[in-house]
């Protein structure tokens, strides 16, 4: 099966080592048609006097080139790299990390899915004492600084990646500017916009899911929306390895 380029991540920290302050991880790809890391060996070869020659490989030298690359205000990395060029920075000012994640869920296993979180959240986390008390630190922040509550069924409402069409105009209108193409945004203050959403689409959307969802009857109206909208309001289960890998082989029969 196939794997689109988009679940391949990376996230560079535009907080160098020589910075204080917390992480800042902006990721790479906004204006990219293809970014691919390069691995170079450190080959080392000997001969000994029998003639036999062994090959031995001690690391890897990963590079990778971001062009182009748009200067947009309010981005951290712009920020840096102009302080860069500005400072006349080198050498370990220069340092910084990058992270690599892999986003093919719902492939993923809830062990590689807990990993990945503590990828994107923590800029050097194969150093962690207690991972378990990192990732409990990561849910945390996750919900808004709240420790995490055992909590009775509640249905599902919103789906992040069907209805992100829906979700990302109507915190736009909240912050009043928008949260696709601004430089940073904290996730408090994109979660303080979202449950500020007033009237609109997608708060219809999650009306009507709502009221399904526990047994209440629609009003004539929203009768009406939920039939003209069937496809936006149903949640959509999933897609399964198998599935994936028959739409991929039916697209290769039909010569994409």
């Amino acid at each position: 099966m196939k794997i689109e380029r988009k679940y391949m991540a990376h996230y560079l920290n535009a907080t160098f080592a020589a910075d204080d302050g917390t992480a800042s991880y902006v990721r790479l790809g906004k204006d990219l048609e293809e970014y691919s890391p390069e691995l170079s060996a450190n080959v080392e070869k000997k001969t000994n006097i029998l003639g036999n020659e062994t090959v031995s490989i001690d690391s890897y030298q990963k590079q990778g080139e971001v062009s182009p690359y748009y200067a947009e205000k309010g981005d951290p990395l712009f920020e840096k790299l102009q302080s860069i060029i500005d400072n006349d920075l080198v050498l370990d000012d220069l340092k910084t990390d990058i992270v690599e994640v892999k986003l093919t869920d719902p492939d993923l296993t809830q062990q590689e899915q807990y990993v990945a979180c503590l990828q994107i959240l923590y800029p050097r986390w194969k150093e962690l004492p207690d991972a378990n008390a990192a990732l409990r630190a990561a849910f945390t922040f996750i919900n808004e600084g709240k420790e995490d509550e055992k909590q009775g069924f509640r249905p599902r409402l919103v789906d992040w990646e069907q209805d992100a069409a829906l979700i990302a105009p109507a915190v736009d209108k909240v912050l009043g500017y928008s949260c696709r193409r601004c430089g940073y945004l904290h996730w408090w203050e994109f979660l303080g916009a979202f449950h500020g959403i007033g009237d609109g689409l997608f708060a219809q959307v999650v009306n009507i899911r709502n009221k399904r969802a526990r047994g209440k009857m629609l009003d004539k109206s929203e009768q009406e929306f939920a039939r003209e909208n069937a496809a936006v309001i149903k949640i959509h289960a999933a897609e399964s390895a198998e599935d994936k890998a028959e739409k991929e082989r039916l697209l290769d029969l039909l010569g994409r």
